[in-house]
Order: C-alpha cells, then structure tokens, then sequence
C-alpha cells in the first residue's frame, strides 16, 4: 500500500507521541539518526486499509521492526491483549466498531492535522493548509461551422499544395533521370 504525505505526517506524531520507544521491548530509538527512525514504524491495529482508523490514535503504536513483524505476523492475539490492556474493554470495542465504519478519503486535509498536531507537540508553530490541487483537462475547442468564404480559402490552399506537391514529384522525377544518366555515363563513358 502506498504511503502519502498524510501517513508520513501521521507516523511522525505517533512515534513523537510515543516518545520514540518501542511499545512492546520499550528499546528507545535517537530520532536525529535516520537509520534509527526508519527502524521505528507505526504500527496499525487495524490494518491501514480500514480508513476511518488509519489516522486514529488509538489504533496505532510506534513499534521496533522486530516487534512490529512479530505482533503483525506471529502473535496477533497478545496484540490485541495489549491493545485491550491499553484501551480498556470498551475501549477496544469503540476503536473495532469505528474500523467497521466507512468514511471518504481526504488526504489533505489528515496531512494538515497531523503535521499540526506533531508542531503542537514539539512546540514547533502551525502549519499552513496546503490543498491538493490537481490539474483540469483542458477543454476541447468546439468546432463551429465554416463559412462559405472559409471553405472557398481552404479548398484554395488544398489545391495549391497539391500543385506544389506535385511540381515537387515531377522536380524528383527528374533529379533521379539526370543522375541515372549520369551514373551511365560514367560506367559506360
């Protein structure tokens, strides 16, 4: 699945939020070493599939990669125990519903509310709202009617490069004669 502004902006205030410590090994990662940062994900719950938790809070924790592949991959259910542990019974039973919930994507505007919400938490000051702004096609040209006198000027120029044409040929014709004759010349002197 593709990441987008919108996700790096929302993974940088969740692993912000988290202190840059693995949730589950609680191993702390420097966040001005780039190796280091990309070591740290953010982790979903709820697969990012599911839009309505994708940016929500409560279905995402910074995990270690290791810890991440585990609780992804091999041990579903003590992520969820965690997760229950962390949120509460009902808690947990909201954040499934919403998953359940279909919304419509607008990536804009979760990029200016994540960026803002992790200005907010390191102090930095807000961001401005960039909208997406996508390109329109351009229109065809409606093709309108052609007037007598247009009709006689095109069909005027049509036949004129089709004399020019065809003086063009006939001029051809005639530089290929004159070199095949030339051609003789010389092999039959």
């Amino acid at each position: 699945m593709r990441i987008d502004p919108a996700d790096k902006a929302f993974s940088l205030y969740i692993r912000e939020r988290d202190n840059w410590t693995c949730q589950r090994c609680k191993h702390w990662f420097d966040q001005n070493l780039s190796y280091e940062r990309q070591a740290l994900d953010n982790s979903h719950f709820f697969g990012r599939g599911k839009e309505n938790t994708r940016f929500d809070p409560e279905n995402c924790d910074a995990l270690c990669y290791g810890c991440h592949r585990i609780w992804e991959k091999e041990d579903r259910e003590d992520y969820r125990r965690f997760k229950v542990r962390q949120l509460g019974e009902a808690g947990f039973a909201a954040l499934e519903l919403r998953s359940k919930i279909l919304v419509k994507k607008d990536r804009a505007m979760q990029r200016f509310i994540w960026e803002n919400a992790y200005a907010k938490l390191v102090g930095l000051p807000p961001v401005r709202f960039k909208p997406i702004v996508r390109r329109k096609r351009k229109e065809k040209p409606v093709k309108k009617e052609k007037t007598d006198s247009e009709i006689k000027w095109y069909n005027k120029v049509k036949e004129a490069r089709k004399a020019n044409y065809r003086r063009w040929k006939s001029h051809l014709k005639k530089q290929r004669q004159k070199q095949r004759k030339a051609r003789w010349l010389l092999k039959n002197g």
